[in-house]
């Protein structure tokens, strides 16, 4: 699966013991990282109601979308397409 910059993501593992990888487009920075919670009614995600949700420190905290929305967190669409289009100029040309 694909997922643009500035996308977020959430996922629930159903069985113990899953693993989950993933690849980034550039180094990981904590700094450039931030989370909005899951549980948001805004957000209205259809979380399983018949397990117990083990969340990590920094998604059991995370701000609603609003407060993240009125702190600036959340990436504006132009930002994060000029980032796109950057990761595709580094690309060499395709040869087909």
């Amino acid at each position: 699966m694909f997922l643009p910059t500035g996308v977020g993501l959430a996922f629930v593992a159903l069985e113990e013991e899953t693993t989950i990888h993933y690849m980034l487009s550039q180094r990981f920075k904590k700094e450039r990282e931030h989370a909005v919670s899951v549980l948001d009614p805004e957000l209205a995600l259809p979380l399983p109601v018949d397990m117990d949700l083990c969340f990590s420190t920094r998604d059991r905290d995370a701000p609603t979308i609003k407060q993240a929305r009125d702190a600036g967190y959340l990436p504006r669409y132009q930002t994060s397409q000029a980032l796109e289009d950057g990761l595709y100029l580094a690309l060499p040309p395709r040869s087909d």
